[in-house]
């Protein structure tokens, strides 16, 4: 009874070994399978951490440049310049061309601030001088154009940075705004009327130091947006007769010069000659006046000398 039941046992062993071998071999794939995925589980998250590091890399190289071109725009707009110029032209007729030049500023936006004239006299050439603002922009082309007036002998053109000033300029007005809003609330809320006074002294002072950078800026922007330009507008100088006169130009200059000496002579007669019949008047009278003295002097009788040598007794004989 016993060898039938160990002949049974035998032939169980041989199927519990591939149940083993194979479940090795099952395991040891999923560890194989795993251990793979897990790989290109690392590798795929590796390589999207790369992507975003280059990917902020060049978001900050995109913003610092936004930054950069942001900060020169600024730079740019804060800068103000004022432009003066001299323009020197020579003209046929100065009062003439004054005029086309004042219509020439004026369709090119500007205007004409200051204006004055001259025409030709005896001692002096005709000429003319304008003072005229334009747009910034049309400096150049406007001198252009006054080519076609004249020939522009001179040009000298500046420019000034005021940016600085500007901004200066409106902090100062931004300071003020804030100063004036607080002395206002301030005077709202005053208890008593010494302070109200006081607010109200201050608030005065306040806007009239606004009201003056204000104007300050007005006018610095009114330059920047306008330039000046100073014209002068001459004509060629005349130049003297320099010819050899001829005979009968010679005799006939000669005798106009005869004439003006006898005329200027007959003048300068007619002006003494009632002084000199007065001086002769006066001179004729004391001549007669000199005769008649001289005249009573002979006729008075003179008494006659003693003889010293004769006797007072012969006198009496």
């Amino acid at each position: 009874m016993t060898r039938p039941l160990a002949a049974s046992r035998r032939p169980s062993t041989v199927p519990r070994l591939l149940v083993v071998f194979t479940s090795g071999l099952v395991a040891a794939g999923l560890l194989a399978g795993c251990s793979s995925s897990g790989t290109q589980d690392s590798a795929s998250v590796a390589q999207e951490v790369d992507q975003q590091a280059v990917g902020g890399v060049d978001g900050l190289a995109a913003d610092a440049a936004a930054s950069a071109s942001d900060a020169r725009s600024v730079v740019e707009t804060t800068q103000q310049m004022v432009t003066t110029g001299t323009v020197e032209v020579v003209v046929d007729d100065p009062v003439a061309a004054a005029e086309e030049i004042s219509a020439l500023v004026e369709q090119a936006g500007g205007r004409t601030e200051q204006r004055n004239q001259q025409v030709r006299t005896e001692t002096s050439e005709p000429r003319a001088d304008l003072t005229v603002r334009v747009p910034a922009d049309k400096v150049t082309p406007t001198i252009t154009a006054l080519g076609d007036v004249g020939t522009v002998e001179a040009t000298r053109i500046s420019s000034t940075d005021v940016g600085g000033q500007a901004r200066d300029l409106d902090a100062r007005i931004k300071a003020l705004q804030t100063s004036t809003t607080r002395l206002e609330t301030l005077m709202s809320t005053a208890e008593t009327t010494a302070d109200l006074l006081d607010a109200e002294s201050t608030l005065t002072a306040r806007q009239g130091d606004l009201e003056s950078l204000q104007a300050q800026l007005n006018a610095l922007a009114d330059q920047v947006d306008l330039s000046t330009l100073v014209i002068t507008l001459t004509t060629e100088p005349t130049t003297p007769d320099t010819e050899t006169p001829t005979f009968w130009e010679a005799l006939a200059t000669g005798w106009g010069a005869l004439v003006a000496t006898a005329t200027t002579v007959v003048v300068i007669v007619g002006v003494l000659l009632p002084w000199l019949a007065t001086l002769a008047v006066i001179a004729l009278l004391v001549r007669w006046l000199v005769r008649r003295l001289r005249t009573r002097r002979t006729m008075v009788p003179s008494p006659q000398p003693r003889d010293p040598a004769r006797p007072p007794s012969d006198m009496h004989a």
